[in-house]
């Protein structure tokens, strides 16, 4: 999973060619001489705001003792009888409800002293995805495999093996998607070849992570504020997904992968809005009771994995925008107003705010996007427009300007759509 560490440097590195001052002259064609002014304009990024980058899983330590207290298990030249798994302890298997949880609940361990395969048992009432977070800890590097069986003999796989990563302090984990199609007892086997160089005073530790989520394929119908399990080995594959607004609001759509998502129309399939960047999460308006379709792209880069978990989150949001200039919303100075695009829409929204004095002022926006915004402040035949983007969480535009009525227009560009907030000070 080389891709976790390069996602991570690209998400620092535009996180600082983010943090960027520009100083536009700005003068409306009645405001006071500049010089007597002596005031600067600029962009200004607010760091409490800062949207998170992509990351894979949690960063918690996986190496917490397990809360059933499971004793280690000792893997000899054959797989251990079905009939013994008890006495080595139950698998944790987590549940994760969103994606803060995700690989970071209850681990299982085993402790091995030589070389072949042993295996914990795990039940399962209907179909679903495994997601198995792993590593080990050895004092030397050793190659390490780990796949699910539906035997106990370990034969049957439900999938080719992967790799179980080193890892000295635990900060590094490999994780590896499983469906399971239907319910019942199957066997998660970690496998060491002939003539590891293990034993019972240099012993190898492999912890494992194991999340469960409900099973989606393409064409599922999943629900908002779920997590769901996608698996997938084809190279630059695609999995449709579709879903139906809970609330009008903003839905944003997060994975654990580099995934590229595109939001259509579930009748026809007309795109409404596509994720602009891979570090960062789409996020689109809707209309509760609405259909939509979630069409989301697995690089061929990332698959060693073999899928992903997809969380669609909804939250609602009032537009309280103007429709038109002459409808524009009022503000009141240091009172953000909420405005909301729904997808496939492209009309301006409108505010506006009056000016008592000859004060500097701005005006403060933030939000969330899949595409671009592009904010015009007007007074008289004035205007000046800025573009806000989906990389940025909050800006503000200082101004120096005489009193009077200003108006500011936020419309969305193509497929854009999204959620913000708005006010001067």
């Amino acid at each position: 999973m080389k891709h976790v560490a390069v996602k991570s440097l690209l998400s620092v590195m535009l996180s600082l060619m983010m943090v960027v001052v520009f100083v536009p002259a700005v003068a409306f064609a009645d405001e006071p001489d500049a010089a007597d002014a002596g005031q600067a304009t600029g962009l200004e990024v607010e760091s409490n705001d800062t949207i998170q980058p992509l990351v894979e899983f949690s960063d918690q330590d996986l190496e917490q003792e397990n809360e059933y207290g499971v004793e280690s298990v000792e893997g000899g030249l054959n797989p251990v009888k079905a009939t013994d798994y008890s006495k080595y302890g139950v698998l944790t298997v987590n549940a994760p409800t969103t994606p803060t949880k995700a690989g970071a609940g209850t681990t299982s361990q085993m402790t091995r002293t030589s070389a072949g395969t042993a295996y914990w048992p795990v039940t399962v009432t209907e179909p679903c995805v495994l997601a198995i977070y792993s590593y080990y800890t050895f004092s030397a590097s050793q190659t390490t495999y780990l796949n699910i069986y539906r035997d106990s003999s370990c034969s049957n796989a439900i999938g080719g093996d992967t790799y179980i990563y080193r890892s000295t302090d635990g900060s590094y984990k490999n994780c590896q998607y499983f469906p399971l199609t239907s319910g019942g007892t199957y066997y998660i086997g970690v496998k060491l070849p002939s003539g590891a160089a293990v034993s019972s005073s240099n012993s190898m530790k492999v912890v494992l992570c194991v999340d469960k989520y409900a099973m989606a394929t393409s064409e599922t119908t999943i629900k908002p504020n779920k997590m769901y399990g996608v698996c997938t080995s084809a190279a630059n594959s695609v999995v449709n997904l579709n879903l139906t607004a809970a609330k009008t609001g903003y839905l944003r759509v997060r994975t654990d992968a580099s995934t590229s998502t595109v939001l259509k129309k579930a009748k026809d399939g007309t795109v409404l809005g596509s994720q602009q960047s891979t570090l960062y999460y789409p996020t689109f308006g809707v209309k509760k009771g609405r259909a939509y379709q979630l069409s989301t792209t697995l690089p061929s880069y990332n698959l060693s994995t073999k899928g992903f978990y997809v969380y669609a989150k909804n939250t609602a949001i009032k537009n309280k925008s103007g429709s038109s200039k002459k409808r524009a919303a009022t503000l009141k100075k240091n009172k953000y107003k909420k405005g909301l695009v729904i997808a496939g829409t492209t009309k301006a929204q409108w505010f506006k705010f009056k000016k008592t004095n000859s004060k500097n002022f701005k005006f403060v926006f933030k939000g969330a996007t899949n595409n671009t915004f592009k904010i015009t402040i007007m007074k008289g035949s004035q205007k000046l427009t800025y573009t806000y983007d989906y990389s940025l969480a909050s800006m503000s535009q200082g101004f120096y300007g005489p009193s009077g009525t200003y108006y500011i227009k936020v419309t969305p560009t193509s497929k854009s759509s999204g959620w913000y907030n708005i006010k001067w000070k």
